[in-house]
């Protein structure tokens, strides 16, 4: 698929769509970064082909209503969002499911963020659907997921939810230059499952993180939680995190937000976005 460009601010944006309400909010984050970034964005709408049961002329006729209606709807969202045209961007039209259009799509316009939209649920699985889940464990560049319910507000402060894994300062990158786009307060939050009290134990990647954030206002947070889950959800509103970032990796407990029981995965907030990034 390509890979994220490390020490480069973001450049390309991609905006899956549906031209749903839900894929509309998270166009006005787009929006914004691009207009901090100077980056282009683009628009991507796939199309789900006709059953090959279907006569081939049919077939080609509801490709070609399909298309022409995707055409209407983007023409639709420009006039709702004049700020478009003062942007460059494209869009295009695919048939095929997400994933597969990814493949080409990152190397081929050099994005460097996604920018999806993401339905409201229980569970962090749910909340962010197949199309989103699947983006964010297959895309090689980072995944800003934006629930339909998410504030159109300044994003103030981020919270980074790490555990003690070790962290290199190349690998923070993305998230650094996030943070200075935005010009946000950057919130460390050390996740761990045990009864020992908030805020007595130092940070593991603490000097890693201050070297990475060098111009930032950082701060630095333990959560002791039997479920570290809970208490990072609890964390968020007790500080009014306007986002939340992590980078997915296996065996911590961004994983288990996927893997574990319905009962027992994390309740997140369904108005805070994700920023997801990987470890390149």
């Amino acid at each position: 698929m390509g890979r994220y460009v490390p020490n480069a601010m973001i450049r390309g944006i991609l905006v899956p769509t549906d031209f749903s309400t839900c894929a509309e909010q998270a166009l006005h984050y787009a929006l914004t970064l691009a207009e901090r970034s100077g980056a282009y964005l683009v628009f991507c709408h796939t199309l789900h082909a006709p059953l090959a049961t279907e006569p081939a002329p049919k077939r080609v006729q509801q490709l070609r209503h399909m298309r022409d209606a995707a055409e209407h709807n983007f023409q639709e969202l420009q006039k709702r969002l004049p700020m478009l045209g003062n942007l460059p961007s494209v869009f295009r039209i695919e048939e095929g499911n997400l994933q597969d259009h990814l493949r080409h799509c990152i190397p081929d316009d050099r994005i460097d963020l996604i920018v999806m939209g993401t339905r409201g649920a229980d569970g962090i699985a749910e909340l962010l659907g197949s199309n989103t889940s699947d983006t964010i464990r297959r895309a090689p560049c980072p995944v800003l997921a934006v629930p339909e319910n998410a504030p159109l507000r300044p994003v103030r402060r981020i919270a980074f939810a790490t555990d003690a894994t070790a962290l290199r300062p190349e690998a923070l990158q993305p998230l650094a230059d996030l943070v200075a786009l935005l010009d946000a307060e950057l919130q460390v939050v050390y996740v761990e499952a045990t009864s020992a009290r908030p805020g007595t134990a130092a940070h593991p990647n603490r000097s890693v993180l201050e070297a990475a954030f060098p111009q930032a206002s950082v701060s630095f947070h333990q959560i002791a939680h039997p479920r570290v889950e809970e208490g990072l959800a609890i964390f968020m509103t007790q500080h009014a995190t306007d986002l939340l970032a992590m980078m997915p990796r296996s065996h911590t407990f961004f994983d288990r937000l996927f893997k574990g029981s319905h009962t027992h995965r994390m309740a997140l907030h369904s108005t805070v976005p994700l920023f997801t990034f990987r470890e390149n």
